[in-house]
């Protein structure tokens, strides 16, 4: 719970209550609030210029990088902030060795990939497996 202490102000507690949205920490806001009053505007400026330079060149190399394995860095118009790779051809490699090392689970080995990269505190990035369409999926046909 939480006090809010200070000299009578009329309407003050409501205006508190209504920000505050029950038990969610205010301290993420707070620290945004201030971090944005002590950067100002031109520094908030800068660090979106910063931000796009980054991305431009962080999107090159995730482009080398993915190239060099075979995959394909995916075209997401429209997304100035995210990037998919399709991990398709890893999949394949890893069903290689999957089927070379009996008790080893090709999707549940590349699943693993987000977990590994969570715990080496890479938060962002989501590893998706998606099934490939079946026959009675594929454009052209009905499905049954």
């Amino acid at each position: 719970g939480a006090i809010v202490a200070g000299p009578v102000a009329k309407g003050l507690p409501d205006a508190v209550s209504n920000l505050y949205p029950g038990r969610a920490s205010m301290g993420p806001v707070l620290d945004l609030f201030m971090t944005l009053l002590s950067l100002g505007l031109p520094g908030w400026q800068k660090l979106l210029s910063d931000r796009k330079a980054n991305f431009s060149w962080f999107k090159d190399r995730l482009g080398e990088v993915a190239g060099k394995h075979g995959c394909e860095l995916l075209k997401c118009p429209g997304n100035n902030i995210s990037l998919a790779v399709n991990l398709t051809p890893v999949l394949s490699k890893v069903e290689a060795y999957a089927a070379a090392h009996p008790g080893t689970s090709a999707k549940v080995d590349l699943a693993l990939l987000g977990s590994m990269l969570f715990t080496r505190r890479v938060s962002g990035p989501r590893v998706v497996l998606v099934e490939p369409p079946g026959d009675d999926q594929k454009p052209g046909k009905q499905a049954k």
